[in-house]
């Protein structure tokens, strides 16, 4: 990839536009309470409107938005990067091989889809209370081990699965709120089936998103390790 495709695809893809997600979702269940009760029963999208129109009305908290919504994207970034550090070196200690080994990754998909936040918790509870020391978290860059010549082959895989991981690793994290905010004007709007539906899809999304980040991020560490196996069988 050149600059730009990696200023679109690795930076504005993989950690703004989630950024900009979650901080929005995030503002607004802090502030959605008082919308929602100073204005009439409406739909979500309008409830939203109206709390979009309040931001964009004063060009200093827009700037302020964005620039907060960057610096977020970011630490979802190196947040998620911190937990896959933590798992891979988990998993080589307890020598089960590579995050596909995982427990959890051997369960159907479905199962993993519709009981996200048990696997969430899990990780969550390991990365802050079953990490011994900060080198727990650092990730072990697969490029020093990688020969010279397979560096094109390399960039290739990288540049193929890697802004798409990040993305949906971000995007997974960054959902959270769009949930909670779905559940608190739907308690405050009520329920209907229609309603009850769209909160399902919702929950399901950060499922599938979380789900498909792993599998582009266990195909990413097992192309790598391929060609690292492939300079371990050369040199012999």
């Amino acid at each position: 990839m050149n600059f730009w495709s990696r200023f679109v695809f690795g930076f504005i893809l993989a950690q703004v536009i989630p950024g900009v997600l979650c901080t929005f979702f995030l503002f607004f269940i802090s502030v959605g309470g008082k919308i929602i009760s100073t204005s009439k029963v409406m739909g979500f999208t309008d409830y939203l409107a109206i709390y979009a129109e309040r931001i964009a009305r004063v060009p200093v908290w827009l700037g302020s938005f964005f620039v907060g919504a960057v610096c977020f994207g970011i630490v979802l970034h190196w947040f998620n990067w911190m937990v896959l550090a933590r798992l891979e070196q988990q998993a080589e200690s307890n020598k089960q091989g590579g995050l596909e080994n995982l427990p959890w990754h051997k369960r159907p998909p479905i199962i993993q889809v519709f009981l996200w936040p048990v696997d969430l918790l899990r990780e969550w509870w390991i990365l802050f209370f079953r990490t011994p020391n900060f080198e727990s978290i650092i990730r072990r860059e697969n490029l020093i081990r990688v020969p010279p010549e397979k560096f094109t082959q390399l960039s290739w895989i990288e540049d193929f699965y890697l802004p798409f991981a990040q993305f949906l690793c971000n995007l997974n994290i960054a959902l959270i709120p769009v949930l909670v905010s779905v559940i608190v004007v739907f308690n405050f709007a009520g329920f209907t089936i229609r309603r009850g539906l769209f909160l399902l899809m919702v929950y399901a999304m950060i499922g599938l998103t979380r789900v498909l980040a792993r599998q582009q991020l266990i195909s990413l560490v097992r192309a790598e390790r391929d060609l690292i196996e492939e300079k371990k069988k050369v040199a012999k």
